[in-house]
């Protein structure tokens, strides 16, 4: 080893690797190699990032696929070298880089290193964003029929969600392009698209556009867990592949469905953004292998459905139905309820309940909220509670609002025969006596956040929950306790 001028290259014959050392750690060995200092350094020095040169532009990359367009820059005279490690904020300060490319690079650039160089770190993506962020853009493009293209965007905390600088879109002849192929033609497409607009990247003179439209997004295990379930090689030609899953509308036409197992019984599906609300759509899943004979086609459609907010958070396809939940009547306090809920354990509350989930259903539906309090439910016809469609029934917590019926004498105890024929009434139709009522073709409607409890004062108050005798729909209970036979008290 010896002295090093300012400005020198940094070669194998004037650094090596040393322990206990305090520059640069080794893993970055190959990284310098090839740079140049920034100043005049003793020999003996420890190399830090400090004595490297500023100004340069880092190739971010960890693929030689991406080898041409590194030598491009390096023809075009620009002070460029490639880096296969994280960049650190510590690296990026020190180095003072003018710009950063970042092509088929494994790693995230951490926050910090972005706010170091505002607008002056891009991505060279193959895909024609927002579609198919994430890994593998290529594949999932003609997988789930997503266009394709590429995008050369300024990078942001977010996977691929920077600000778009130029794109372009692509087409394909899926019959004789194969997977290897289409990949190859987008990094041509890239790099052609990078050496057309360099000078207007190198001046920061494009104006960035806002990324606009679908999103689809994928990671490494996504593409994982589809070839562990089908034959596939990049080398096959696009249309030999036979997707796991696809659906197919009134007309015939297929649309492709990413299909991921999540366990040996269960598969989670992601469906393209192209299928029409309002539409139902026939399901096939292909087992990948024996063509057509492979394939089976569900039995029950499914229903596309308009997306919208899930207000009561039940995750469910149709929880976006649940509108009404901002409408909210509070059973001991809301002006517009004639009569008020105590919740005191004494008074009788049952009128004032069933008078506030009418009501919630005649303007259109609505939440009837029972605040922390035990309800007593009293009645000597009828039943204790009757739902209504587009009402949900909610407490504070199914320990603090606590609904309790079953007092004094049953009533209209016999099993008599219902209008279906059935012996001993089942289903049965009939409502009388029961504490809790969800009557047949009742649609969104539920219960959230209490306790029904049966408190059996006679000691054979049977009568309990009567759900749906001729069916219903989007019906739910979540958070709730249920007491039928008066075991609580």
């Amino acid at each position: 080893m010896k002295d090093i001028p300012a400005g020198a290259e940094l070669t194998e014959e004037n650094i090596r690797i040393i322990r206990p050392g305090y520059g640069i750690k080794p893993k970055y060995w190959k990284d310098v190699l090839g740079m140049r200092t920034d100043h005049a350094m003793e020999r003996g020095t420890p190399l830090t990032f400090d004595a490297l040169e500023k100004g340069s532009i880092l190739f971010l990359t960890n693929n030689t696929n991406t080898d041409g367009l590194y030598r491009w820059l390096k023809e075009q005279g620009e002070q460029v070298y490639r880096v296969e490690n994280k960049v650190t904020a510590q690296m990026i300060a020190q180095m003072k880089p003018s710009l950063m490319i970042s092509f088929n690079y494994r790693h995230m650039i951490p926050q910090e290193v972005l706010e170091l160089m505002p607008g002056r770190v891009i991505n060279l993506h193959t895909s024609y964003l927002p579609y198919n962020r994430g890994s593998s853009p290529n594949f999932f493009s003609f997988l789930e029929n997503t266009p394709k293209g590429v995008t050369i965007h300024l990078m942001s905390a977010g996977l691929d969600e920077g600000d778009i600088l130029c794109q372009r879109e692509l087409h394909f002849d899926e019959e004789k392009e194969t997977f290897a192929s289409t990949y190859e033609a987008l990094l041509q497409e890239i790099e052609k698209l990078f050496r057309e607009n360099w000078q207007q990247i190198r001046e920061g003179s494009i104006i960035p556009v806002k990324q606009a439209g679908p999103v689809t997004y994928h990671r490494m295990k996504d593409l994982d867990a589809i070839r562990e379930k089908v034959d596939f090689d990049w080398n096959m030609k696009i249309g030999d592949f036979n997707p796991m899953a696809r659906l197919v509308d009134k007309f015939g036409v297929s649309y492709n469905v990413t299909m991921k197992s999540v366990d040996d019984n269960i598969a989670e599906l992601t469906t393209p953004e192209n299928l029409k609300v309002g539409e139902s759509y026939k399901l096939y899943v292909n087992n990948g292998a024996g063509g057509k004979m492979g394939e089976s086609v569900f039995e029950e459609s499914i229903f596309v459905r308009e997306k919208k907010d899930d207000l009561l958070r039940l995750e469910v396809p149709w929880g976006g139905d649940f509108d009404f939940a901002k409408n909210v009547y509070n059973v001991k306090t809301d002006k517009r309820l004639q009569l008020k809920a105590m919740g005191d354990g004494v008074t009788n509350d049952q009128k004032a309940i069933q008078m506030a989930i009418d009501m919630a259903a005649s303007q259109g539906g609505g939440v009837v909220y029972l605040p922390a309090g035990s309800y007593k439910i009293e009645y000597e016809s009828g039943c204790g509670i009757l739902m209504q469609s587009r009402v949900v029934l909610r407490g504070a917590g199914k320990e603090k609002t606590i609904i309790k019926y079953g007092y004094g004498k049953p009533f209209s105890t016999e099993r008599v025969k219902g209008k279906y024929g059935w012996p001993l009434g089942w289903p049965d139709c009939r409502l009388e006596g029961m504490g809790l009522v969800f009557p047949g073709f009742i649609s969104t409607c539920g219960l959230s956040d209490l306790s029904f409890v049966n408190v059996n004062e006679c000691g054979h108050f049977l009568h309990t929950v009567k759900n749906m005798p001729e069916g219903g729909e989007k019906v739910f209970v979540k958070n709730c306790y249920f007491d039928d036979f008066g075991e609580y008290r």
